[in-house]
């Protein structure tokens, strides 16, 4: 196969072109910017899946401690078992005394490198990928972690006139609170349909084991959720407690991913 710095070089006929002085001629970007990037290439390729791996486990250990420390600057309003995370970024109202004015840590301190991590861990998915299938749920998860990204954009629970208030929320534009429940809610969607996808890609795989437990996690879950919704433990409004239950699965596949990371079946299907 040509190289790109020939295929800029090489002549109609195989002949290189020469200057009038006998050299031959270069292209505009000169040939080592080329193999730099090409270097730089292969090094992300053996170096960044082992890490991206751990940065699924990074994003669970980050966000909680930090949705933590979040409750319980707000403990005078923040309740677990009645109230939403999102609410956390609630720059509303609701917030009183030493609790006003800090609901951007929720949004940019909580939620985006949350997010940016979860990003990571779907890029070493897909790097990770041995067939189609898992290449089509490892994509799935990055778009999950936009959707988580646009969380902390899209805050939640702050209501004028209708219509919740934007980040800036002092005299900005109101936008649909349609916006925050549907950017909250498709990465939850987002994020099972990735490990549903993925788990089949490693059935491909006749990792029958991890497979199998991804898609326990992928299916188990929404269906705990329901349970859990239903039953006497939950109160009036106990979000935070569904959300945890999503959450906890996500965590679990990160935990998981560590444990695949050896060499493929030479037998394994890939479709």
């Amino acid at each position: 196969m040509v190289e790109l710095g020939e295929a800029f070089t090489a002549a109609p006929g195989g002949a290189s072109p020469a200057s009038p002085g006998g050299a031959v001629a270069l292209p505009p970007f000169q040939f080592p910017v080329w193999r730099a990037f090409s270097w730089l290439v292969k090094k992300l390729k053996a170096h960044f899946p082992p890490f991206g791996f751990w940065a699924g486990i990074l994003a669970a250990i980050y966000f909680w401690v930090t949705v933590e420390i979040d409750g319980y600057l707000n403990r005078s309003w923040w309740v677990y078992q009645t109230s939403s995370f999102s609410a956390l970024g609630d720059p509303g109202p609701t917030r009183t005394g030493a609790a006003a004015g800090l609901a951007w840590i929720y949004n940019d301190v909580v939620i985006f490198p949350t997010a940016i991590l979860l990003m990571l861990f779907s890029a070493a998915l897909v790097m990770y990928a041995r067939n189609k299938v898992q290449s089509t749920g490892a994509s799935l998860f990055l778009v999950a972690g936009m959707f988580l990204f646009m969380v902390g954009i899209f805050h939640g629970e702050t209501v004028i006139n209708g219509l919740y208030c934007n980040p800036l929320c002092q005299g900005g534009t109101p936008y649909p609170p349609a916006y925050h429940d549907f950017v909250s809610d498709w990465f939850f969607v987002e994020a099972l349909l990735a490990f549903l996808v993925f788990g089949v890609g490693l059935l491909f795989e006749r990792r029958w084991g991890l497979g199998g437990a991804m898609l326990l996690l992928a299916v188990g879950a929404p269906l705990f959720l329901v349970f859990w919704d239903h039953s006497a433990w939950c109160q009036s409004s106990c979000v935070a407690e569904n959300e945890t239950i999503g959450i906890v699965a996500i965590d679990l596949v990160a935990l998981l991913m560590l444990f695949a990371r050896r060499p493929a079946r030479r037998d394994a299907v890939d479709r």
